[in-house]
């Protein structure tokens, strides 16, 4: 038996502008028999709608939120951790709903490390994305910056991705097949150092093993934090560009192919201003 009691968050009457009334957001709690909380509901026309439900049996918490044709649900363990969400799509009819995708959360110890570069994370994700049968890993340092991301497609010859997703983390049969993974590094201020993106190829759609691997790389060094970084771009582990600031819009680039040759453009103001080619050393206007 649940009983229901609803009241505002503010006695003040909302302030009314001629181009549209403030709406006073509502809260809405649903007690059990016990008269405890089981589920609030925060209830705002300018916003989305909250609706947190309170689960005494284990602890566990949940989150509700709704807006237009869009709910999504986040599940927190009795330590009020994270550790999955739910991202729906309502139709008119219960047919024409359907999950689109879910994002499992894993605290690991001490110890754990990423699968590529081996490097020290404290949370790591796990999403599917049902509409496009892709599967995500990520990871995240202790300040909760990625430092790791793994892109994977599920090779499934169905249309839909056929596998059933529960509040408890299980692998799917299907096989994954990565395509991409992403490398962040950061400085002690907390700035980007380094990007990495590491491309892989297949021969077809259905194949696990790639046939060529693509990576390209930015270096950042930040010699003045009124301007943007000198940034140093990598091909393969060939250099291919530098572009070096003096101001926020006045910089050189310079564009590097092989056989030693390579072109310096000069940017003032936003406008490049001029371009020189060198071959062998010799410059030619």
């Amino acid at each position: 038996m649940f009983l229901s009691v609803c009241f505002s968050i503010s006695s003040q009457q909302a302030e009314v502008s001629e181009a549209k009334k403030t709406v006073v957001p509502q809260y809405e709690n649903i007690l059990n028999s016990s008269n405890h909380l089981h589920m609030q509901i925060y209830k705002d026309e300018n916003t989305e709608n909250l609706v947190l439900h309170n689960n005494k049996k284990d602890g566990k918490r949940s989150l509700i939120i709704t807006s237009n044709e869009k709910v999504k649900r986040f599940f927190y363990n009795e330590h009020f951790y994270l550790y999955y969400a739910e991202y729906w799509h309502i139709g008119k009819k219960v047919s024409e709903s359907n999950l689109e995708r879910v994002v499992y959360y894993f605290y690991p110890e001490e110890n754990s490390l990423t699968d590529y570069k081996k490097l020290k994370y404290k949370l790591e994700t796990k999403e599917y994305v049902i509409t496009e049968k892709k599967y995500i890993q990520t990871f995240y340092d202790s300040l909760s910056r990625v430092i790791e991301k793994n892109e994977f497609s599920l090779i499934t010859d169905s249309e839909k991705l056929e596998f059933k997703f529960t509040e408890n983390f299980v692998k799917p049969s299907i096989p994954a097949r990565k395509d991409y993974t992403y490398l962040f590094r950061y400085d002690e201020a907390g700035r980007v150092v380094q990007e990495d993106e590491v491309h892989l190829f297949y021969r077809n759609d259905y194949t696990l093993r790639n046939t060529k691997t693509y990576i390209r790389k930015n270096v950042y060094e930040y010699v003045n934090e009124n301007i943007p970084p000198v940034t140093t771009f990598y091909e393969n582990n060939v250099l291919r560009m530098k572009t070096v600031y003096t101001s926020n819009k006045d910089y050189v680039q310079n564009v590097y192919f092989d056989s030693d040759t390579y072109v310096k453009v000069q940017y003032k103001d936003g406008r490049k201003v001029s371009e020189v080619f060198y071959a062998e050393g010799k410059a030619y206007e």
